[in-house]
Protein backbone atom coordinates (compact mmCIF):
# COMPACT_ATOMS: atom_id res chain seq x y z
CA UNK A 1 0.00 0.00 0.00
CA UNK A 2 1.40 3.15 -1.04
CA UNK A 3 1.53 5.64 2.03
CA UNK A 4 -0.32 8.87 1.41
CA UNK A 5 1.69 12.20 0.85
CA UNK A 6 0.15 13.79 4.33
CA UNK A 7 1.45 10.75 6.56
CA UNK A 8 5.33 11.04 4.73
CA UNK A 9 5.20 14.55 5.11
CA UNK A 10 4.06 14.42 8.86
CA UNK A 11 6.68 11.08 9.29
CA UNK A 12 9.61 13.95 7.83
CA UNK A 13 8.68 16.08 10.41
CA UNK A 14 8.58 14.00 12.91
CA UNK A 15 12.26 12.87 12.83
CA UNK A 16 13.76 15.93 11.78
CA UNK A 17 16.37 17.20 13.85
CA UNK A 18 15.52 20.38 15.57
CA UNK A 19 17.59 23.79 14.50
CA UNK A 20 20.14 24.52 17.30
CA UNK A 21 18.39 28.13 17.10
CA UNK A 22 15.10 26.57 17.98
CA UNK A 23 16.85 24.85 20.76
CA UNK A 24 18.18 28.35 22.00
CA UNK A 25 14.77 29.85 21.82
CA UNK A 26 13.18 27.02 23.94
CA UNK A 27 15.85 26.93 26.39
CA UNK A 28 15.69 30.97 26.95
CA UNK A 29 12.12 30.03 27.17
CA UNK A 30 12.27 27.78 29.92
CA UNK A 31 15.35 29.58 32.06
CA UNK A 32 13.27 32.68 32.28
CA UNK A 33 9.71 30.63 33.59
CA UNK A 34 12.18 28.88 36.16
CA UNK A 35 13.58 32.24 37.29
CA UNK A 36 9.64 33.31 37.60
CA UNK A 37 8.50 30.40 39.67
CA UNK A 38 11.86 30.92 41.66
CA UNK A 39 11.33 34.82 42.10
CA UNK A 40 7.57 33.86 43.10
CA UNK A 41 8.77 31.54 46.04
CA UNK A 42 11.58 34.25 47.48
CA UNK A 43 10.31 36.25 50.19
CA UNK A 44 10.05 40.14 49.70
CA UNK A 45 12.94 41.87 51.53
CA UNK A 46 10.48 44.91 52.38
CA UNK A 47 7.90 42.39 53.99
CA UNK A 48 10.90 40.57 55.96
CA UNK A 49 11.99 43.70 57.62
CA UNK A 50 7.94 44.77 57.63
CA UNK A 51 8.46 48.20 55.93
CA UNK A 52 7.52 49.79 52.68
CA UNK A 53 9.34 49.48 49.94
CA UNK A 54 9.83 53.75 49.80
CA UNK A 55 10.95 53.43 53.38
CA UNK A 56 14.55 55.72 54.04
CA UNK A 57 17.90 54.62 55.23
CA UNK A 58 16.72 55.48 59.37
CA UNK A 59 13.69 53.68 58.85
CA UNK A 60 15.01 50.58 57.30
CA UNK A 61 18.11 50.54 59.94
CA UNK A 62 15.57 50.96 62.52
CA UNK A 63 13.55 48.46 61.29
CA UNK A 64 16.26 45.86 61.28
CA UNK A 65 16.94 46.62 64.62
CA UNK A 66 13.24 45.87 65.95
CA UNK A 67 13.35 42.85 64.20
CA UNK A 68 16.71 41.46 65.27
CA UNK A 69 15.96 41.84 68.51
CA UNK A 70 12.67 40.06 68.15
CA UNK A 71 13.58 37.12 65.95
CA UNK A 72 16.95 36.89 67.65
CA UNK A 73 17.29 33.12 69.02
CA UNK A 74 18.62 33.69 72.46
CA UNK A 75 15.10 35.63 73.27
CA UNK A 76 13.07 32.76 71.58
CA UNK A 77 14.78 29.53 73.17
CA UNK A 78 11.22 27.46 72.68
CA UNK A 79 10.87 29.09 68.95
CA UNK A 80 12.71 26.50 66.06
CA UNK A 81 11.61 28.98 63.51
CA UNK A 82 13.63 31.37 65.03
CA UNK A 83 16.92 31.00 63.83
CA UNK A 84 15.53 31.27 60.11
CA UNK A 85 13.41 34.11 60.83
CA UNK A 86 16.41 35.94 62.22
CA UNK A 87 18.68 34.78 59.54
CA UNK A 88 15.82 36.52 57.03
CA UNK A 89 16.61 39.72 58.85
CA UNK A 90 20.00 39.93 58.79
CA UNK A 91 20.12 39.04 54.53
CA UNK A 92 17.11 41.29 53.89
CA UNK A 93 19.11 43.91 55.74
CA UNK A 94 22.16 43.25 53.98
CA UNK A 95 21.08 44.03 50.71
CA UNK A 96 18.30 46.99 51.82
CA UNK A 97 21.22 48.39 54.26
CA UNK A 98 23.12 49.47 51.09
CA UNK A 99 22.59 51.84 48.49
CA UNK A 100 23.78 49.94 45.57
CA UNK A 101 22.31 46.47 46.22
CA UNK A 102 18.75 47.71 47.39
CA UNK A 103 18.88 49.81 43.86
CA UNK A 104 19.51 46.31 42.16
CA UNK A 105 17.18 44.81 44.09
CA UNK A 106 14.21 47.18 43.41
CA UNK A 107 15.32 46.53 39.75
CA UNK A 108 15.19 42.76 39.86
CA UNK A 109 11.82 43.31 41.97
CA UNK A 110 10.32 45.50 38.60
CA UNK A 111 11.32 43.16 36.54
CA UNK A 112 10.26 39.90 38.02
CA UNK A 113 7.11 41.73 38.21
CA UNK A 114 6.97 42.12 34.60
CA UNK A 115 7.15 38.62 34.10
CA UNK A 116 4.64 37.48 36.36
CA UNK A 117 2.54 39.73 34.53
CA UNK A 118 3.16 38.32 31.05
CA UNK A 119 2.74 34.53 32.91
CA UNK A 120 -0.42 36.15 33.62
CA UNK A 121 -1.23 36.34 30.18
CA UNK A 122 -1.38 39.76 29.58
CA UNK A 123 -2.16 41.46 26.30
CA UNK A 124 0.59 43.20 25.12
CA UNK A 125 -1.39 45.07 22.97
CA UNK A 126 -3.73 46.37 25.67
CA UNK A 127 -0.75 47.01 27.67
CA UNK A 128 0.56 49.39 25.00
CA UNK A 129 -2.27 50.99 24.59
CA UNK A 130 -2.95 51.66 28.02
CA UNK A 131 0.79 53.70 27.57
CA UNK A 132 0.80 57.52 28.37
CA UNK A 133 3.03 59.08 25.15
CA UNK A 134 5.47 60.09 28.31
CA UNK A 135 5.86 56.29 29.90
CA UNK A 136 6.43 55.12 25.93
CA UNK A 137 8.91 58.07 25.37
CA UNK A 138 10.91 56.83 28.47
CA UNK A 139 10.97 53.48 27.59
CA UNK A 140 11.98 53.81 24.31
CA UNK A 141 14.78 56.23 25.94
CA UNK A 142 15.53 53.52 28.23
CA UNK A 143 15.99 50.67 25.34
CA UNK A 144 18.14 53.31 23.98
CA UNK A 145 20.36 53.79 26.97
CA UNK A 146 20.79 49.53 27.06
CA UNK A 147 21.58 49.50 23.76
CA UNK A 148 24.48 51.75 24.14
CA UNK A 149 25.50 49.44 27.17
CA UNK A 150 24.55 52.60 29.57
CA UNK A 151 22.69 52.75 32.78
CA UNK A 152 21.67 55.61 34.67
CA UNK A 153 19.30 53.46 37.43
CA UNK A 154 22.00 52.65 39.50
CA UNK A 155 24.02 54.44 42.54
CA UNK A 156 27.40 56.42 41.34
CA UNK A 157 30.07 55.59 42.88
CA UNK A 158 30.85 57.78 45.87
CA UNK A 159 33.96 58.99 44.60
CA UNK A 160 35.68 58.31 40.76
CA UNK A 161 38.69 56.94 40.88
CA UNK A 162 39.98 60.02 38.90
CA UNK A 163 38.74 62.48 40.83
CA UNK A 164 40.56 60.48 44.15
CA UNK A 165 43.88 60.61 42.57
CA UNK A 166 43.60 64.43 41.82
CA UNK A 167 43.02 64.87 45.83
CA UNK A 168 45.78 62.91 46.26
CA UNK A 169 47.96 65.23 44.47
CA UNK A 170 45.84 68.84 44.82
CA UNK A 171 45.99 68.32 49.09
CA UNK A 172 49.66 68.43 49.49
CA UNK A 173 50.12 71.14 47.23
CA UNK A 174 47.75 73.14 48.70
CA UNK A 175 49.30 72.41 52.11
CA UNK A 176 52.15 73.04 50.93
CA UNK A 177 51.35 75.91 49.56
CA UNK A 178 49.90 77.11 52.75
CA UNK A 179 52.74 76.65 54.52
CA UNK A 180 54.94 79.21 52.38
CA UNK A 181 52.10 81.58 52.91
CA UNK A 182 51.29 81.37 56.71
CA UNK A 183 54.17 83.78 57.59
CA UNK A 184 52.59 86.14 55.43
CA UNK A 185 48.91 86.40 57.00
CA UNK A 186 50.26 85.65 60.66
CA UNK A 187 51.26 87.68 63.30
CA UNK A 188 54.44 89.49 63.90
CA UNK A 189 56.64 90.52 60.93
CA UNK A 190 56.38 89.91 57.44
CA UNK A 191 59.07 87.68 55.73
CA UNK A 192 58.30 89.89 52.66
CA UNK A 193 59.14 93.45 54.32
CA UNK A 194 62.26 94.98 55.79
CA UNK A 195 62.73 93.68 58.69
CA UNK A 196 64.88 95.21 61.69
CA UNK A 197 65.64 91.82 63.55
CA UNK A 198 68.81 89.38 62.66
CA UNK A 199 66.43 86.20 61.70
CA UNK A 200 69.46 84.20 62.64
CA UNK A 201 68.98 85.66 66.72
CA UNK A 202 66.08 85.69 68.79
CA UNK A 203 64.06 88.39 66.72
CA UNK A 204 62.69 89.41 69.98
CA UNK A 205 66.15 90.24 72.11
CA UNK A 206 68.57 91.54 69.47
CA UNK A 207 67.18 93.83 66.55
CA UNK A 208 69.22 95.13 64.07
CA UNK A 209 70.99 98.09 63.47
CA UNK A 210 72.99 99.96 60.41
CA UNK A 211 76.38 100.34 60.84
CA UNK A 212 79.26 100.53 58.75
CA UNK A 213 82.39 98.18 58.39
CA UNK A 214 85.90 99.49 59.50
CA UNK A 215 88.65 97.96 57.88
CA UNK A 216 91.31 99.33 59.82
CA UNK A 217 90.16 97.88 63.31
CA UNK A 218 87.67 94.82 61.40
CA UNK A 219 84.17 95.70 63.27
CA UNK A 220 81.08 97.37 62.76
CA UNK A 221 80.67 100.57 64.01
CA UNK A 222 77.42 102.30 64.44
CA UNK A 223 75.77 105.21 62.79
CA UNK A 224 72.72 107.35 63.74
CA UNK A 225 69.88 107.26 61.92
CA UNK A 226 70.71 108.40 58.09
CA UNK A 227 74.17 109.47 58.69
CA UNK A 228 76.53 108.62 56.10
CA UNK A 229 80.17 106.48 56.77
CA UNK A 230 82.91 108.88 56.35
CA UNK A 231 84.73 109.79 53.12
CA UNK A 232 87.34 106.24 53.29
CA UNK A 233 90.86 108.77 52.06
CA UNK A 234 89.87 111.01 55.47
CA UNK A 235 89.20 108.00 57.54
CA UNK A 236 92.41 106.36 56.92
CA UNK A 237 93.75 109.76 57.01
CA UNK A 238 92.98 110.22 60.46
CA UNK A 239 94.38 107.17 61.57
CA UNK A 240 97.63 107.68 59.92
CA UNK A 241 97.81 110.96 61.13
CA UNK A 242 97.11 109.10 65.24
CA UNK A 243 98.41 105.92 65.57
CA UNK A 244 101.84 104.29 64.42
CA UNK A 245 99.98 101.09 64.55
CA UNK A 246 97.35 102.30 61.70
CA UNK A 247 100.62 103.35 59.57
CA UNK A 248 102.03 100.18 60.00
CA UNK A 249 99.25 98.26 58.77
CA UNK A 250 96.99 99.83 56.63
CA UNK A 251 97.58 99.17 53.04
CA UNK A 252 95.47 101.31 50.57
CA UNK A 253 95.31 99.26 47.93
CA UNK A 254 93.03 96.48 49.93
CA UNK A 255 91.05 99.00 51.38
CA UNK A 256 87.43 100.43 49.91
CA UNK A 257 88.29 103.52 47.36
CA UNK A 258 84.85 104.69 46.99
CA UNK A 259 82.63 104.05 50.14
CA UNK A 260 83.14 101.87 53.11
CA UNK A 261 80.69 99.00 53.48
CA UNK A 262 76.92 99.98 55.02
CA UNK A 263 74.73 96.99 56.65
CA UNK A 264 71.98 96.54 59.16
CA UNK A 265 73.99 94.77 61.68
CA UNK A 266 72.87 92.71 64.89
CA UNK A 267 73.37 95.60 67.89
CA UNK A 268 75.28 92.87 69.99
CA UNK A 269 77.93 93.28 66.89
CA UNK A 270 78.52 96.82 66.52
CA UNK A 271 80.63 99.25 68.46
CA UNK A 272 80.78 102.73 69.10
CA UNK A 273 82.14 104.80 66.04
CA UNK A 274 85.86 105.83 66.14
CA UNK A 275 85.67 108.59 64.26
CA UNK A 276 82.86 111.67 64.36
CA UNK A 277 82.02 113.48 61.05
CA UNK A 278 81.34 117.40 61.11
CA UNK A 279 78.82 119.01 58.98
CA UNK A 280 81.91 119.99 56.80
CA UNK A 281 82.13 116.32 56.09
CA UNK A 282 85.73 116.75 57.92
CA UNK A 283 86.64 113.29 60.20
CA UNK A 284 88.03 113.45 63.85
CA UNK A 285 88.46 110.70 66.27
CA UNK A 286 86.53 109.79 69.40
CA UNK A 287 89.57 109.90 71.58
CA UNK A 288 88.21 106.96 73.89
CA UNK A 289 86.55 104.54 71.62
CA UNK A 290 89.55 105.20 69.06
CA UNK A 291 92.19 104.27 71.19
CA UNK A 292 90.08 101.57 72.57
CA UNK A 293 89.74 100.18 69.12
CA UNK A 294 93.46 100.63 68.36
CA UNK A 295 94.44 98.67 71.42
CA UNK A 296 92.31 95.53 71.19
CA UNK A 297 93.35 95.08 67.10
CA UNK A 298 96.80 95.51 68.21
CA UNK A 299 96.57 92.83 71.14
CA UNK A 300 94.19 90.78 68.81
CA UNK A 301 97.35 90.82 66.09
CA UNK A 302 99.98 90.07 68.93
CA UNK A 303 97.82 86.77 69.50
Amino acid sequence: MIPSIASLSLRRTSVSPMRPGRLLGVSRIRSFANSSSSRGGKKNLYEVLGIEQKATGEEIKQAYRDMAKKWHPDRNPDDPLAGDRFKEVCEAYATLGNQWKRTIYDQDMQFGAALDSQAKGEDWKEHYNKETPEQRNARRERYRRYAKGERNDVPQDEMPLSMMIKLLIAVPVVVWIGCILAPEFGPGERPSEPSRNDPGFDDKSVPLTRAYYNPILERWEKLKGVEEPPDPEKFYDVYEKNSAYARRTIDRDYLPQNKLTVLDVPKTKVHEPSVSVDDAGEVTPNKRSFYEGLAAAATKEKK
